[in-house]
């Protein structure tokens, strides 16, 4: 071994062709990688959505089991108990939709005829607080359903005196729990093609959460949110 190679020993270094290759394969991974991080992000965008339509369910609930302590609201007449919670578990409740296994059902029914009557002092709660829902609406773009103890809706944009009661996500919270699921949703103008990456552009989140008042069902908060996408 001569004295220059001693004092510069020789190096590996990449040929042409293994650079070549290199590129080409992370050219092709961007895509793949793409996409996941796109569908990772949706699901965090679906659950940050359920999020904030508990916390907005949570106040409504609070000020309509408010109003009703201050009208003293007779609880003799409604029949449902909450359901009964476990030693572990609290008042607090957590997003349960995982965009990846959850199924989507199709679009929410239609509302029916109502067969019972509203009380009262339900009704004069819904009324007083319509104007805020539709308040609030403006900046978070959820949609909002207060349902008596029987399903019927007593403020909402919509449907009003019809009841929702045979939805399952209602049913649900009727008895007691707190329900959320994603349902099919259909815009009215095509959406771009970049979109059909995005599985959270097609769907609607939906969250029912009963009403307690004195330990029983004196109601339900009906909320709805389309969750937000990645380009947005």
């Amino acid at each position: 071994m001569s004295e220059l190679s001693k004092a510069y020993p020789h190096k590996w270094r990449p040929t042409l062709r293994m650079i070549v290759v290199a590129m080409l394969v992370f050219v092709l991974a961007l895509p793949i990688g793409s996409i996941w991080l796109f569908r990772f992000y949706d699901a965090l965008l679906v659950r940050e959505t359920e999020s904030e339509l508990i916390m907005q369910g949570a106040f409504i609930s609070a000020i309509m089991r408010k109003e009703l302590t201050e009208l003293r609201f007779n609880s003799d007449r409604l029949n449902q108990a909450m359901a009964p919670k476990s030693a572990k578990q609290s008042d607090l409740i957590l997003p349960q939709i995982e965009l990846a296994t959850a199924p989507i059902l199709p679009r929410r029914e239609d509302a029916k005829p109502s067969l019972q009557p509203i009380a009262p002092i339900i009704q004069r709660v819904g009324s007083a607080l319509l104007p805020l829902l539709q308040d609030a609406q403006k900046t978070t773009l959820a949609g909002y359903r207060i349902l008596d103890s029987e399903g019927t809706v007593v403020a909402g944009a919509a449907e009003g005196g019809q009841s929702l009661a045979h939805i399952k996500e209602v049913q649900e919270a009727l008895n007691g729990t707190y329900a959320s699921v994603l349902r099919e949703r259909r815009s009215d103008s095509p959406s771009p093609p970049i979109y059909s990456i995005s599985r959270g552009t097609n769907i609607r989140v939906f969250v029912a959460m009963p009403i307690e008042y004195d330990g029983k069902v004196a109601g339900v908060a009906y909320l709805s949110r389309t969750p937000s996408h990645f380009l947005r």
